[in-house]
């Protein structure tokens, strides 16, 4: 009787192994393959504008319509009306000074 009890924990922690590795293997391939559309979403969002009129803004590379500079790549902010916004990473004023009172 013991080889039998000893038997039937062994095929259960075999069996919880093998589904820990499996769920593992999931997990992991399943990474791979979300990042790949995250990359081409990106390039779907990537916006031109012009150095000197940033009011234009186009979906594809060419030249200002204005000044007929090249335009430049910029990537659209998420969450931003305007194109042309400043990044989330920006510095906050702390410290403001009057150009009427120096001190």
């Amino acid at each position: 009787m013991k080889l039998h009890a000893s038997s039937a924990r062994f095929s259960v922690l075999l069996i919880a192994a093998f589904l820990i590795g499996a769920g593992a293997g999931l997990l992991l391939a399943g990474c791979g393959r979300a990042q790949a559309p995250a990359a081409d979403a990106d390039a779907a969002k990537t916006l031109y504008t012009c150095g000197m009129h940033p009011q234009v803004v186009q979906p594809g590379p060419g030249n200002c319509p204005i000044c007929g500079m090249k335009l430049t790549a910029i990537r659209k902010q998420p969450g931003a009306a305007n194109a042309a916004a400043a990044p989330s990473g920006e510095r906050k004023i702390k410290y403001y000074k009057s150009t009427m009172a120096p001190g």
